[in-house]
């Protein structure tokens, strides 16, 4: 198996570079001119300092770097290169100068111009300001009238942009140290982006209340430079850049948070049902439920419910159904109520969805509720969005909704695998604000996935002869997939989520190949009747479906990533690599002694060929030396560590 396949789904492997600023340490990613992670000491000063180019759809314009020259010094750093974003008609390059002194001010500028005419809605420099150090954190705000003002960054997700027409931002870093933030070129503001689950906030350029999109002309140019700099004592939090190499410290609490989600996966439209050994493998996941996603204003939704009641029923599972409402919905769902009664499908929940509107309408919920309660009498009616959290956030919620719920995926706004992968914590801050919006009621997320499923600004999904839809992500296959899903788990489990339901159970967007294999696609390889990495994630949670869920702090959270389960009177921990780097994991607050599988490029061929003997083989034992116990993850690998307590 190609090892970069198997990792993070193929293409080029990501790397960064990493620079120094005077007090300041950071990393350049030469793939996309992005600086990240800039840090005072041990602390994220800014997330990433970037440009982006959105077409009229708001997709991000890919982009190619080319013409790289850098030059480094011990404390300071010169890079230039061209970058070019093309796709379809759009055609924009820029010229990037990136410059960090000693005295530890950064410097990025970009100079570019049109190649063609094209429609877009922005281009220009973006700021991200780390959600971890900056939500509820004071700051000062200097606008485009010169006017200055103290401000909060906000600590609950903010539905709308929280600092408009800016040109300069201020926060402390420590009590001695803050960072200022100035901007030339347009008018900027700052968004909230943790309402699209991306953690952090988001400083851009063309205010949104701006018409868009708008025509920017072959020969336009646009000008903007973003420069950082550092006040107060800041040499005195100056310490030596940290490396991949160095270990990661994982420690298991003992209080539980309480019990794990109930997780389900969807059912991929289309797919008439499941195979014998398709089933044998989904039952071992010890699913909670299979998402049905019915429209009642398409044709064939009864044949669809049909068979999906079958499929829940040969797997013992209820159903999650997605209900999409539009205009005649009392008669369709006097028709659905009439075909529930015949059928006597279990129904776990209604998730009342609007065709027509970004949540559910009040009147739309009650309808839905007054007409399908006596046919499924055991199901819970949840009210939200298809949508982003976002659209929770910002419009009302049926009072009678016994539950809320809205889907999730990291990217948004990049696709990048770094971006995906520091996305993680992101759906922690989520749940807490969607908990606070509902008023305490139980979240159902729903779907995870790890691409957007539809472009809601209306972009059509037609890729090129060969390439994967616009919903499918290479990752998926990868032991990258299968770590980022440890990570999800992680964040929603610990925050509280009542119920997840990620992927599908089969295909692209599944959890293992469909009986014929993935269609022909050199981006997508994949084999009849295996499964892909993710599959053992799932498994290995689904072994503890009434676990209690145990916190867990990750010291190097970009890089590694755990899920601790008490099941009983044992404690099951999954470990995941989330980089291309070999990493040595030191764990604390296991037992003395337990058993350990690991899943990586040792195993993972016949992993996911045979899943039934991997869990079959006799995990090795282990037996802790004093506090720690010493874990070795090869690149993307998983650990799935068990132990008495």
């Amino acid at each position: 198996m190609n090892l970069d396949v198997l990792y993070y789904g193929g293409g080029p492997a990501p790397r960064l570079l990493p620079l120094r600023a005077g007090p300041l340490t950071l990393w350049f990613d030469p793939a996309g001119g992005d600086l990240r992670y800039i840090r005072l000491g041990e602390r994220e000063v800014v997330r990433r300092i970037y440009v982006a180019v959105r077409d009229r759809y708001w997709r991000t314009v890919p982009v190619t770097i080319s013409q790289l020259e850098v030059a480094q010094k011990e404390r300071s750093f010169a890079l230039s290169f061209v970058a070019d974003h093309r796709q379809g008609d759009i055609a924009f390059r820029w010229q990037g100068q990136i410059a960090g002194e000693k005295t530890g001010q950064i410097t990025y500028q970009m100079d570019g111009a049109a190649l063609s005419s094209f429609l877009r809605n922005r281009i220009g420099i973006c700021v991200l300001h780390p959600v971890q150090e900056c939500a509820g954190a004071r700051c000062y705000v200097e606008h485009t009238d010169g006017r200055r003002a103290e401000g909060t960054f906000p600590l609950y997700v903010a539905p709308h942009q929280p600092f408009k027409e800016l040109v300069a931002l201020e926060h402390p870093v420590y009590p001695d140290v803050w960072a200022r933030v100035e901007l030339v070129g347009d008018v900027f503001e700052m968004e909230d982006q943790r309402n699209w689950a991306d953690a952090s906030f988001k400083i851009y350029s063309t205010p949104l209340e701006l018409p868009h999109p708008v025509l920017i002309a072959a020969g336009e140019e646009v000008h903007q430079k973003a420069r950082l700099c550092l006040r107060g004592n800041a040499a005195a939090y100056e310490c030596p850049a940290r490396g991949w190499d160095e270990p990661t410290f994982v420690e298991v609490g003992r209080e539980p948070l309480g019990p794990l989600p109930a997780i389900g996966l969807a059912l991929p439209e289309g797919t008439p049902g499941h195979s014998r050994e398709q089933r044998q493998r989904l039952r071992a996941l010890g699913l909670a439920h299979l998402r049905l996603d019915l429209d009642l204003a398409s044709e064939g939704w009864q044949q669809r419910l049909r068979a999906a009641a079958s499929e829940a029923e040969a797997l013992s599972v209820p159903l999650e159904i997605a209900l999409f409402l539009s205009g005649g919905a009392a008669a369709q769902l006097g028709l659905l109520q009439e075909l529930l009664l015949g059928l006597n499908a279990p129904i776990c929940r209604f998730l009342v969805l609007d065709r027509e509107r970004p949540c559910t309408d009040e009147r739309s919920f009650a309808l839905a509720r007054e007409r399908l309660q006596m046919a499924a009498p055991q199901a819970r009616f949840a009210a939200g969005t298809n949508l982003y959290f976002a659209e929770l956030n910002r419009n009302p919620l049926p009072e009678a909704a016994e539950m809320i719920c809205f889907s999730l995926n990291p990217q948004v706004h990049s696709s990048d695998t770094f971006s995906i992968i520091e996305n993680l914590p992101a759906q922690r801050w989520v749940l807490g604000s969607a908990k606070r919006v509902g008023g305490g009621r139980p979240v159902a997320v729903s779907p995870v996935t790890l691409r957007p499923r539809f472009n809601p600004h209306g972009a059509p999904d037609e890729p090129a002869s060969g390439e994967l839809p616009a919903s499918v992500d290479r990752r998926q296959f990868s032991l990258l997939g299968a770590g980022w899903t440890v990570g999800s788990l992680r964040h929603l489990a610990e925050a509280g989520a009542a119920s997840v339901t990620y992927y599908e159970t089969v295909g692209w967007r599944g959890v293992m190949a469909g009986e014929a294999g993935s269609p022909t696609s050199q981006r997508c390889p994949s084999s009849p009747g295996t499964v892909y990495p993710v599959y053992h994630t799932l498994a290995a949670v689904g072994r503890c479906a009434s676990a209690l869920v145990l916190p867990t702090l990750v010291s190097k959270p970009l890089a590694v990533e755990a899920l601790a389960l008490r099941c009983r009177h044992n404690l099951q921990l999954i470990v995941a690599n989330l980089s291309g780097q070999t990493q040595q994991v030191l764990v604390r607050g296991l037992g003395v002694e337990g058993r350990v599988r690991f899943l990586d490029e040792r195993n993972a061929s016949a992993a996911l060929a045979a899943p039934e003997a991997f869990w079959a083989q006799e995990p090795d034992a282990w037996r802790r030396q004093g506090a720690e116990l010493r874990l070795e993850l090869l690149p993307y690998g998983l650990a799935i560590v068990s132990s008495e307590q």
